[in-house]
């Protein structure tokens, strides 16, 4: 498990597009990456050939991506999956907000993200990440974070659960690798 950080301390980067910018909380080279993204208005998304998205809104009312007839609603503490590779024109629904982005090798991972707002399992070949966004979060496993501040929990030797045990419900995202594909001999 990683310390808990600030964010505070994280640098913002601009965008690829140089539409917005984020701050990168957690990566693993070039596999995935876990971020924050300040979205200020209405414009083209970075495109991720390849890569698998996930997006949470954690601050602001939300946001819709559109790409000829293909759309993705973003709304506040809902997960939404989607494909990194297409166009994504961004539309913001009642001004700005804040994105907690996933990003992974499509294929694979499995991600997730939640409010944890009960217990949450951590397989041992995972990667999972807390972050305590309105107000400070104490969770099981010595995790005590606050507000604005996040741990990253990295692969263990066994299954992990975390539980609340005071505070603002917490975001909760979940990278795990899925299991390769047995050849037939």
């Amino acid at each position: 498990m990683s310390g808990v950080q600030p964010l505070s301390a994280l640098a913002a980067e601009p965008w690829r597009n140089g539409g917005g910018v984020t701050r990168t909380l957690a990566r693993q080279g070039e596999q995935w990456r876990i971020s924050l993204a300040d979205i200020g208005r209405d414009g083209a998304y970075s495109s991720f050939a390849g890569l698998t998205r996930l997006s949470v809104i954690v601050a602001g009312a939300g946001l819709v991506l559109q790409d000829g007839p293909r759309s993705v609603t973003l709304m506040p503490g809902v997960a939404a999956v989607y494909d990194g590779a297409p166009a994504w024109q961004a539309s913001l629904r009642q001004g700005a907000c804040v994105a907690l982005n996933v990003m992974a090798r499509a294929g694979q991972y499995h991600l997730s993200a939640r409010r944890l707002d009960g217990s949450a399992e951590v397989p041992a070949h995972a990667h999972a990440l807390v972050l305590a966004w309105d107000g400070p979060a104490r969770l099981s496993l010595g995790l005590d974070l606050p507000a604005q501040a996040f741990a990253l929990l990295e692969p263990g030797s066994a299954a992990r659960t975390l539980h609340p045990l005071g505070g603002t419900a917490a975001f909760f995202v979940l990278i795990e690798p899925l299991a390769p594909i047995a050849a037939f001999v």
